[in-house]
């Protein structure tokens, strides 16, 4: 196993330490978990969602709690999903939902995912229920209840 220092040299030396999804155009290494999440925020936002799921996989070694952990795997469930990965995607989201001391909005954010997921896949049923435990969730924010009240009505 290559050394986080190792493969930091080879990165400055543009060298490919096949620490992306696709070697070749290795993401930069960050050296906080804040600036991976935002790179990898960044690259989502403009529909690179395998550039993105290497940007949120390097914040893993660099996270303080499990609900940051939460937090990769809430963003890397989105980057399969919109891969069409869906299968891989549920497993990330299902983990999320049995984080232990997990944030409500974290928690309501999973469900969410997870019900857009199955929607990808036409499983209506198992979608509505994700979208409705957002909604009766005590712990669920407003704008979450909204959203999944709306997917609900879109039914």
């Amino acid at each position: 196993m290559m050394t986080k220092r190792a493969m930091l040299v080879l990165a400055v030396l543009g060298i490919c330490a096949g620490t992306s999804a696709n070697c070749g155009t290795c993401a930069p290494m960050f050296t906080t978990y804040d600036d991976a999440i935002k790179a990898g925020d960044k690259l989502f936002a403009e529909n690179k969602s395998e550039e993105a799921m290497a940007a949120y996989k390097q914040a893993l070694p660099l996270q303080k709690n499990a609900d940051q952990i939460a937090r990769v795997d809430l963003k890397l469930g989105r980057c399969l999903a919109k891969l069409k990965k869906c299968d891989e995607a549920l497993v990330l989201f299902d983990k999320v939902l049995a984080t232990q001391g997990l944030k409500d909005i974290s928690y309501a954010s999973a469900l969410i995912g997870k019900g857009d997921t199955y929607m990808k896949l036409k499983n209506k049923p198992e979608a509505m229920k994700c979208f409705q435990q957002v909604v009766s969730h005590p712990g669920s924010n407003d704008v979450m209840k909204k959203r999944a009240q709306e997917l609900i009505d879109k039914k």
